[in-house]
C-alpha cells in the first residue's frame, strides 16, 4: 500500500490515539506501527533522493553561472580593448570625431573625479569630507553575554530545528 506523507502523518496520528485505548490488542498495535514505520522510511528515503537531485542540480547550475560569468567578462574585457584601440587611433589621428552612416564617435570631457593621493589614508581627511556610517549590530556580542547570563531586555537567544540528511 502506498500512501503520501500527509497520508502516513495521518495514520501515526490515528496510531498514537490507538495506544491511548486501554483494550487495544498489543499485537494488533505492533503490526500496525511495524507497517506505518516501512512506509514512513521508504517515504523518507525517496525524500532523500529527490533532495540530493535537487541540490545536484543546485551545484550544477552554480558551476554553469561561474562559467557564464567568466565568458562575459572575457566579452566585456574584449569590448573594451577594441575600444580604447579606436580610441587611441583617433588621438593619434587628432580627430575628436568621426562620422559614419552607422555611427557617431566622439572622443569628449568627462566630468572631473576626486583621486586621492598616494599615501593618503581616510584618517588625514578632515571629518568634514567624511561620510557617517549608521552604527551596526554587533549579534556576535549579544550572542556571547546571553551565553554568559547576561539579561538584555533587546535580545535573547532562540534556537530552531532543522532537518539533517546523511
Amino acid at each position: 500500500m502506498s500512501s503520501t506523507m500527509y497520508e502516513l502523518t495521518a495514520q501515526y496520528n490515528q496510531l498514537f490515539d490507538m495506544c491511548l485505548d486501554p483494550d487495544i490488542d498489543m499485537d494488533v498495535l505492533n503490526d500496525t506501527i511495524e507497517g506505518i514505520e516501512g512506509e514512513i522510511e521508504a517515504k523518507a528515503d525517496g525524500y532523500a533522493m529527490v533532495i540530493q537531485e535537487l541540490n545536484a542540480k543546485v551545484e550544477s547550475l552554480g558551476k554553469e553561472i561561474d562559467r557564464l560569468k567568466e565568458r562575459q567578462k572575457m566579452w566585456s574585457n574584449n569590448a573594451d580593448r577594441v575600444k580604447k584601440a579606436l580610441e587611441d587611433q583617433m588621438k593619434a589621428m587628432e580627430k575628436k570625431s568621426i562620422k559614419t552612416t552607422m555611427f557617431n564617435f566622439t572622443i569628449r570631457n568627462n566630468a572631473p573625479s576626486v583621486v586621492l593621493n598616494d599615501g593618503i589614508d581616510w584618517m588625514d581627511i578632515p571629518t568634514e569630507y567624511l561620510k557617517p556610517r549608521d552604527p551596526d549590530i554587533n549579534k556576535t556580542a549579544i550572542k556571547d553575554a546571553l551565553k554568559e547570563g547576561k539579561e538584555l531586555d533587546f535580545a535573547h537567544l532562540e534556537s530552531k530545528q532543522s532537518l539533517m540528511i546523511k
